[in-house]
């Protein structure tokens, strides 16, 4: 159904006119007899549809709403520890909904669901570059970057002069494992998490004095033992130092800062006197300050390859060893240890490749280069996926942007769309008129491209190879070279980049997570001018925009709904379905795998189904005159909270009366008001906290 266009060159089209004014025939007839003639490629998609994705693809509603099951899986070991935004480290079974974690840029995120723990799954260890590992399950889904995705492109260049890398692609641990090496060496990466942000905390000591004295301070008393340069930086900080011994058979002398008695109580009041450790309040800082505790270490203690460049600390206590490396890695960077045995003594060594210059004494800041944004120190690989004895395992939702969050002590990032993308692909393909865009959206545009971007290339990759595919990854836009229609990847957290466009085709994914004015104000009047068509995907979550198109959608000429369950798709074993019932709470099972709306949420006091019959229930005039009257009164708490004013009379309620921004003093004044309008027999304010109120 495709018009492909063939280029001919000058002297061959004057021959052709030539024959065809000869045979008087016309050229176009000719040519087509020429065409015919040619054995024309045919290209394979590699999509046979099961039985339930030939029901939706022969739906040809206008507007379709799908409700799927989830996946099982995207499960870590329980015993996996989860770096938290509040500080420290929680295992992954004690986490809960409303707990803080950090995303893979280091900013922190809340965990919105806490998944049911799954037994008798299969287990694997994953092993990284850097010594750390982890255990999941063989669906927990990594996004990882492989050596041919790692490769630059060749059509765009960013502006530091280095090619653009490919981006890398969200993949099961079991998929890993059958890729996991690539021409002999290791094909999977990780890229490093960000620096994790915590807020700037008051210390009692600055980061980079405390730093220092914790690389060459004496463990009983306030001294420093720094060469003579360090004290031109610390005078710089209004510091104050005064030498109190001098080796003369080297350059090294023994400082004390002036007041030391008030520095001496301070260490002594962190408790790092004959005890030299990290206390947490270092640990939780702020990231620059984090940065000059690290720079205070390695102006003392530290070293630099210029080689490499590759920075070096030897600590004789592994417990500070194993703190430096916390800093290390909270700051977005992989780094090892090894143990060195000098006249049997352990001695620990901390290696890594620094992101920033972690010096401030010029001899060693000199060596330091920074690292190039593509360079392989940017990542972590893994190394090896081995079979592991099952174990429980669990999985949590987070609400950040790519759906990743930081696992383990190293800080490792970690994270039903398939017939979506099809329509998206078969639509662009047999589109008939001029520059047609098919989007696919995504509540976060990293989240639409580590679902959908990959699983559309290699749907289209003998296309591609041919030529008749274009493929822009810096716009994450796919182009049909025959008819210039336009496959396109956006998320609803920037909607004013989907303002002004004129959309024939679009895939809504999770649409839960997505607020209403996305569709109402964006996409469907992008729709109109050429009466596209919108397929919405989701998982039942609570009332949102999902459950609101997927009931609506029952009703509405051009709208349809349908929901496929576990069974209806048989994604999933039936053996390893019924452990799942069976395991899982009997509400959780409804949700997540038989799309039941009306189990939509653990601490739900009236069901959607209820809401429902409730919203079709057709009452006489009149018909609840006898009831009393009742005006319930809801305050609104802070941010964007309303307040609420209820009426409801036997079975009727009437429309809510809502405020915004409304102080309590002016919400007293329109009961008041509703109390004299209404003439209720009992008004009901929930108090709430009772702060007031």
């Amino acid at each position: 159904d495709t018009t492909f266009q063939i280029r001919v060159p000058r002297k061959l089209l004057a021959e052709a006119l030539v024959d065809a004014e000869r045979m008087g025939v016309p050229l176009a007839e000719l040519v087509r007899n020429f065409l015919k003639g040619l054995k024309m490629p045919t290209v394979d998609l590699k999509y046979s549809p099961r039985k339930w994705q030939r029901k939706c693809h022969a739906n040809r509603s206008r507007f379709r709403v799908f409700a799927l099951h989830r996946r099982a899986g995207k499960a870590l070991d329980v015993n996996t520890l989860i770096p938290m935004a509040s500080g420290g480290f929680k295992r992954m079974g004690d986490l809960v909904a409303g707990d803080r974690v950090f995303d893979e840029t280091g900013t922190p995120c809340n965990v919105t669901y806490a998944h049911d723990v799954m037994f008798n799954r299969e287990c694997y260890e994953i092993k990284f570059s850097d010594g750390a590992t982890i255990v999941a399950d063989a669906d927990h889904l990594w996004y990882t970057e492989t050596r041919l995705e790692g490769r630059v492109t060749v059509d765009k260049k960013m502006s530091s002069g280095i090619q653009q890398r490919r981006k890398g692609t969200t993949k099961t641990t079991k998929e890993i494992l059958d890729t996991l090496h690539y021409c002999g060496e290791n094909n999977h990466s990780i890229p490093l998490s960000g620096a994790v942000q915590f807020e700037e905390a008051e210390l009692p000591i600055p980061a980079y004095i405390f730093g220092a004295w914790l690389g060459d301070g004496h463990s009983e008393t306030a001294r420093i033992e720094v060469i003579k340069r360090f004290s031109d930086y610390a005078e710089t900080i209004g510091a104050k130092f005064r030498v109190i011994s001098c080796n003369y058979g080297s350059k090294a002398k023994t400082y004390s800062i002036s007041g030391g008695e008030n520095l001496h109580i301070k260490l002594k009041s962190l408790g790092v006197l004959k005890n030299k450790h990290i206390p947490e309040i270092y640990l939780l800082a702020s990231i620059e300050q984090r940065k000059e505790l690290l720079r205070g270490l390695m102006d003392t203690d530290g070293c630099i390859d210029a080689k490499k460049p590759c920075c070096e600390i030897i600590q004789k206590r592994k417990s500070l060893a194993l703190e430096i490396m916390r800093v290390i890695r909270s700051l977005g960077m992989v780094c090892s240890l090894s143990e060195k045995i000098v006249k049997e003594r352990s001695y620990w060594r901390i290696t890594f490749r620094a992101n920033f210059n972690c010096f401030t004494i010029k001899r060693k800041s000199d060596r330091y280069k920074e690292q190039k944004k593509n360079n392989a120190s940017a990542s972590r690989f893994i190394v090896s996926v081995t079979p592991v004895v099952t174990r429980p395992v669990r999985c949590i939702t987070v609400d950040s942007q790519s759906h990743l969050y930081l696992a383990s002590e190293s800080f490792v990032p970690t994270h039903n769309s398939t017939m979506a993308t099809m329509e998206l692909i078969d639509s662009a393909l047999k589109f008939k008129l001029e520059l047609g865009l098919f989007v696919y959206i995504a509540p976060f545009l990293s989240q639409a491209k580590a679902i959908a971007w990959g699983m559309i290339k290699f749907r289209l990759k003998e296309m591609i190879e041919l030529g008749a595919v274009h493929v822009n990854e810096a716009e994450l836009t796919i182009t049909i070279k025959s008819n210039s229609a336009r496959i396109k990847l956006y998320g609803a957290d920037n909607p004013d980049s989907l303002r002004g466009v004129r959309l024939d085709g679009s895939v809504l994914d999770e649409v839960g997570q997505m607020k209403p004015m996305i569709w109402d104000e964006i996409i469907q009047p992008a729709l109109s001018d050429r009466k596209g068509w919108a397929i919405f995907i989701g998982t039942p979550s609570g009332i949102n925009l999902f459950s609101e198109k997927f009931f609506k959608a029952k009703t509405l000429e051009g709208w349809s709904s349908d929901l496929f369950t576990v069974y209806d798709t048989e994604a999933i074993d039936a053996e390893e379905v019924e452990r799942l019932k069976r395991d899982m709470s009997t509400t959780s099972f409804a949700r997540e795998f038989l799309c039941d709306f009306s189990a939509a949420g653990e601490d739900q006091l009236i069901s959607l189904e209820e809401v429902e019959l409730g919203s079709k229930r057709v009452l006489k005039e009149g018909s609840c005159d006898y009831a009393p009257r009742i005006l319930g009164v809801d305050p609104a708490r802070f941010g964007n909270d309303s307040s609420v004013i209820m009426r409801r009379q036997g079975f009727q309620c009437f429309e809510p009366i809502a405020f915004q921004g409304m102080d309590n003093m002016e919400l007293a004044n329109q009961v008041v008001y509703w109390i004299n309008e209404w003439e209720p027999d009992a008004v009901f304010v929930d108090a709430g906290g009772g702060a007031g109120i």
